[in-house]
């Protein structure tokens, strides 16, 4: 069975000065990241939950493209400037696995294992 929202696909740069949907300024100073994703084929309205979360624990990964982007790994916190706003999002990680995700409104008390992938 093939599915249009498979792969999910996010774009991630460092952080700059855009322009959201709503014709507002978000500037470079208020992300650590700025972010897109593409869902059937478009660029999404926002950013994911899913895609939040993946991004967000691979930047406390040493050596990930995400990691090195913000220049830092030590901080639970970051924030994501996608097409909407800015989403913040906190990861309790200890380099195995993450436990819990947090965002302004709530708290997802979720766990996965990060794998070591090789070549």
């Amino acid at each position: 069975m093939k599915s249009a929202t498979v792969p999910e696909v996010a774009i991630v740069s460092p952080a700059q000065d855009y322009t959201d949907l709503d014709g507002n300024l978000v500037k470079a100073e208020e992300m650590d990241l700025c972010v897109r994703s593409i869902s059937v084929g478009q660029v999404h309205k926002a950013y994911p939950i899913t895609g939040a979360v993946g991004t967000g624990s691979v930047a406390r990964i040493p050596g990930t493209v995400v990691c090195e982007m913000i220049g830092r790994q030590n901080s639970d916190f970051v924030r994501l400037g996608h097409s909407s706003g800015v989403m913040a999002v906190e990861i309790a990680a200890d380099g195995e696995s993450a436990e819990k995700y947090r965002f302004p409104q709530w708290t997802l008390p979720l766990r996965f294992y990060m794998i070591e992938l090789r070549a």
